[in-house]
C-alpha cells in the first residue's frame, strides 16, 4: 500500500525484453501520457526512458488509497500499448506485468535512485553524456527548464546544485 507525502521509484519494461519505445514520436507521446495521467496530484522527480524499459520517480501527496494510482497507471500503459499496437500492427502485451512501485524512504534512498536514473543510457551505451539523451529528466534539472519534473522539488530536497556544470559534475562523480 502507498502511503500519502512519499518518493516511489516506478519502473517497468517491455514484455519478454521487447522494445517499447521504437521512434521518438513514442518517446513524445508516452510522455504525454504521463503528463496527463499524473501532474494534477502527483510529482515527476525524475525519469528515464529507454528503448525497452522506463523509470519514474514520483511524489504523491494524497493517500494512494483514496487516489487508485496504480490503476490510473495500468490504464496509462494500456493506453500507450494500444497505440503503440496500432503503429506497428501487432497484439498482445507489450509490458510486464505489475509495474513495480518501491517506496524511498529516505532522502538518501532518492538521491541514490535519482543518479541510478539519469545513469541508464550511459551504462547502456545510448550517449556517452547525461546531456545527450533526449528521454530523461536529466537534461530538465541540467538547462532548467521543466518539461514533466518538478525541479524545484527536486533541487530543494535533494540539495541540488542549480549551475549546470556543477549539477553535470555532481552527477559525474556517482556514476558507478
Amino acid at each position: 500500500m502507498m502511503h500519502p507525502d512519499t518518493f516511489y521509484h516506478i519502473f517497468n519494461r517491455g514484455n519478454q525484453r521487447q522494445l517499447i519505445f521504437l521512434r521518438e514520436r513514442n518517446y513524445l507521446y508516452f510522455l504525454d501520457k504521463i503528463k496527463s495521467t499524473f501532474l494534477d496530484d502527483t510529482d515527476i522527480v525524475a525519469y528515464c526512458l529507454m528503448p525497452n524499459h522506463f523509470h519514474l520517480i514520483a511524489y504523491t501527496h494524497l493517500s494512494f488509497e483514496y487516489l487508485p494510482f496504480s490503476k490510473r497507471l495500468g490504464k496509462m500503459l494500456s493506453s500507450y500499448t494500444r497505440g503503440l499496437q496500432n503503429q506497428q500492427k501487432f497484439v498482445g502485451s507489450l509490458f510486464q506485468q505489475n509495474t513495480r512501485k518501491k517506496a524511498l524512504l529516505t532522502q538518501q534512498d532518492v538521491y541514490n535512485c535519482f543518479q541510478y536514473v539519469h545513469q541508464n543510457p550511459l551504462k547502456a551505451n545510448l550517449a556517452e553524456r547525461f546531456d545527450k539523451w533526449k528521454y530523461s529528466s536529466f537534461l530538465e534539472y541540467y538547462n532548467s527548464k521543466p518539461k514533466i519534473c518538478n525541479i524545484v522539488l527536486g533541487r530543494r530536497f535533494l540539495d541540488l546544485p542549480l549551475n549546470p556544470n556543477l549539477f553535470y559534475d555532481l552527477s559525474l562523480s556517482h556514476l558507478r
